[in-house]
């Protein structure tokens, strides 16, 4: 768990005057707009002004930079905040990037691994996992695998798919 998290990251420069477009890891969007401290990976403090158009694209401008040349020097920016911005939640929610360094337990109580990153692929949310023997494994982060999660104590409960190899019956 971590104090601030990563909102998105600073794209290409949008028209001629300081615009940039933004490229969001949130999934609410318009929430952006009302969010006020935000850095750079260097934490070095980032003045940051948000827009939402009616396609649900968000652009930015960045510390009142108004011409398209010196807002490409952002280009490729991550951009963070202050985790303590977001919304309280209610018992039994969490933020992804909660899950992040979490210890997985088996169901027996034993050592999985660790949670290294949560991300979307398109299909679903995945979490990679590094077990306990050093290798990397995605597990697709749904209610049938991952039956249990405290934020509190930062473990959470496996149970890993299993998989058949062919069908005795296949033709």
């Amino acid at each position: 768990m971590t104090d601030v998290i990563e909102i998105g990251t600073i794209g290409a420069p949008y028209g001629i005057k300081g615009q940039m477009h933004f490229c969001p890891v949130v999934s609410d969007v318009s929430a952006l707009e009302h969010y006020t401290s935000f850095f750079d990976l260097h934490h070095h403090p980032l003045s940051l002004k948000f827009k939402v158009n009616s396609a649900r694209k968000v652009f930015v401008m960045v510390n009142n930079i108004t011409d398209r040349t010196a807002a490409e020097q952002w280009r490729g920016t991550r951009v963070f905040m202050p985790k303590s911005q977001l919304p309280a939640l209610a018992k039994g929610q969490f933020y992804f990037c909660d899950l992040v360094g979490m210890t997985v337990l088996d169901t027996q109580g034993q050592v999985f691994g660790q949670v290294v990153q949560v991300a979307n692929y398109g299909a679903n949310d995945v979490l990679d996992i590094k077990k306990s023997d050093g290798t990397s494994e995605l597990f697709a982060f749904c209610q049938a695998t991952f039956s249990h999660i405290d934020t509190a104590s930062k473990t959470m409960v496996i149970t890993p798919p299993t998989f058949v190899e062919g069908d005795a019956h296949a033709h």
